[in-house]
Formats: structure tokens, C-alpha cells, sequence
């Protein structure tokens, strides 16, 4: 496993690749030795569930670290819990907010393959908590054997509790709504930034060549020292990250866009959504599922869409219980308890 220390270390095959798509600072001797920077701390190189992976120089996810908290999380599953409120409250709070805060946020850096491993460790954990390897079939079978209820539409699970449902959070479907908008391959940012910039310096090799030639606007009577030699194209990129760029390669852009977080993608409402929308527009304190569909968070647009139909076509509106018979005050203290 790759570790930090304070002394010289044999440079691992993986680290020239680290070097391109992190920018790091790292210098290499002749000794083909790695020259760690005092600042940083020793020990294994960790971000919350990440794990730098020596052997392709890249960070991924920690399964033996997700697998203890699994455990704990199975055992509390096997529990008896006061109410079905109080284990969906529990599955939230665990699965969806701390394991996937602690697998960081998708960008282009970490490329489209992160993504599809957070959806396969998502699954996972589900399939190694639940012997049917589903959250939903599991509550089914609890309300089953507390209230010999069945038939439960998969939807009513993921409706807010101000439209009748439960209100369980589901890890998939933001991670499905970014994923085909993340960089497959961040590489590709780099190589196409070398070629760019191999492009710009045989460009400013020929302008030379042809005897044309930039004077400095700053400093009129700077001259360089050999003013009939053009610079080697590795005398061209030494100073890559403190000069500006004059050609189409654009450091800074390619960095920047290594950055950038995938934007979600925005389902389309069919016709029955959209009218089943407008009925909502008299209620009040709405959440999540709202009238207008332009209003709601893309998460919301995917349940609302994803299992709006069903809903409809079992209750006659995206109310899943009648306004009536909510409890709405009852819910809230029993979420806060």
C-alpha cells in the first residue's frame, strides 16, 4: 500500500501517472527516487471511504472499510425497531447520507468508472443486509407481518411524507442522473492537452524558422541569449504551470475541467405526471414533489416520473393517502424522536 514518509522513497510505477492527473508537486531525482514534501502527514493516503490504489495511481473505494460498517449496519437490521418510520429514518441517515458523503463527489477527474463502482457498492450493500437483496421487499415484508398489509406500490416507499409516502431515500438515482455527463476517461483531457501543446510549439518553431518573430512589449530591449536557436520543445514546456498559455493548449482550462462535477440530468414529465402535478396546486407545505414540475429538484423529478404512474393508477392522484387522514404532525414528531 502507498505510503507517506519522510524520507526518499523508490518511486512507484504508478506515480507518473498520479503526477499527470493530480498536478502534484512531487519531484524526481536521477536516483528515479519520489522527493515527498514535508507538509504533507504520513501514512496511508485516505479521503473518507478512498483509498489510493498504488498499483494504478488512483483513488478507489475502501470495500474492506465499507464492509465493517455493512456489518454493524446489518446487525441494527436484524434488530427489532420501533416502527417502520424509525428504520427507514435509520437506512437514510446510514446508507444514503454517511456512506455517500463519504464516497466524495463524482467530477471528471476521478472519471465514469468511480461512478458505476459507487452504484456497485450501493447494490452490494444491500444485497449483503437484505436476503432478498432489496431495501423495498424488506419493508414490504415488515408492514406484511406487523399489519397483514400487502401489494404496496414500490412508489409509496419514495414519495415525501407530505404526498402519503415514506419518504426512503434511494442512493441510485443521483448517481444515475450524472453518470453519462462524467468524463469517461480523465486522461483523455491530458492527452489532448500534450497534443495542443506539441501542435503550438511546432507552430512556433516554424513561425521561427521563417524568420518571424514576437518582441517583448514589456521590456522592448530584452534580447535572448541565443537569439538564433529556437528552445526544445522540453526547454518549451519547463515552465508549463508559470507561464501563460499562447496557443490553443490551455493548462488551467484542462485543470479546471478535471474539477468540474458532472451536471444531473433532467428527466422529461409524460402527460399524466403533468396533470397529476396540477392537481397538487392547492396544498400546502408541499416538499419535494411539487405542482410545478420546473420548480422540483431533479431527484424529485425522477420519483415523481419514475413512479408517478403506478401511483396514479392505484390511488387516482399522486396522493397516496387521503389529505384528510394525514398525520402530518404525528410523522414529523416520530422522525424527531
Amino acid at each position: 500500500m502507498l505510503k507517506i514518509t519522510r524520507h526518499v522513497r523508490p518511486l512507484e510505477a504508478a506515480s507518473s501517472s498520479s503526477q499527470r492527473l493530480w498536478g502534484s508537486s512531487v519531484r524526481i531525482s536521477n536516483g528515479n527516487s519520489v522527493l515527498i514534501d514535508g507538509r504533507l502527514p504520513e501514512g496511508e493516503i485516505c479521503w473518507g471511504f478512498l483509498r489510493l490504489d498504488e498499483k494504478s495511481g488512483r483513488f478507489d473505494i475502501d470495500q474492506n472499510m465499507v464492509h465493517g460498517h455493512v456489518e454493524e449496519l446489518r446487525m441494527q437490521s436484524q434488530s427489532n425497531p420501533k416502527s417502520v418510520i424509525d428504520y427507514i429514518q435509520t437506512w437514510n441517515s446510514y446508507v444514503v447520507n454517511f456512506f455517500s458523503s463519504n464516497f466524495r463527489k463524482a467530477s471528471n477527474r476521478f472519471g465514469r468508472e468511480y461512478v458505476d463502482k459507487m452504484l456497485t457498492t450501493h447494490r452490494h450493500i444491500q444485497e449483503s443486509i437484505f436476503p432478498n437483496g432489496s431495501i423495498i421487499q424488506h419493508i414490504k415484508k415488515m408492514i406484511e407481518e406487523r399489519s397483514s398489509v400487502k401489494d404496496i406500490p414500490d412508489g409509496s416507499f419514495f414519495f415525501p411524507v407530505e404526498l402519503g409516502g415514506l419518504d426512503l431515500k434511494s442512493p441510485f438515482v443521483d448517481l444515475l442522473q450524472i453518470r453519462n455527463s462524467v468524463k469517461k476517461n480523465p486522461y483523455d483531457l491530458l492527452d489532448e492537452y500534450e497534443h495542443k501543446e506539441r501542435n503550438d510549439y511546432d507552430n512556433a518553431r516554424r513561425a521561427f524558422d521563417k524568420g518571424s518573430t514576437r518582441h517583448n512589449a514589456a521590456n522592448a530591449n530584452w534580447k535572448p541569449e541565443e537569439p538564433n536557436e529556437f528552445s526544445s520543445f522540453e526547454g518549451y514546456v519547463k515552465f508549463r504551470e508559470e507561464s501563460c498559455s499562447v496557443g490553443k493548449a490551455n493548462l488551467l482550462s484542462t485543470y479546471r475541467e478535471l474539477l468540474m462535477r458532472p451536471v444531473q440530468e433532467y428527466p422529461s414529465e409524460s402527460r399524466l405526471v403533468s396533470q397529476a402535478l396540477g392537481q397538487l396546486s392547492g396544498q400546502r407545505n408541499l416538499r419535494g414533489i411539487l405542482p410545478n414540475w420546473h420548480t422540483m429538484d431533479p431527484y424529485w423529478m425522477w420519483i415523481a416520473q419514475m413512479y408517478g404512474q403506478d401511483i396514479i393508477g392505484t390511488f387516482g392522484s399522486l396522493n397516496v393517502v387521503d389529505l384528510g387522514l394525514l398525520p402530518l404532525g404525528m410523522v414529523s414528531m416520530f422522525r424527531q424522536s
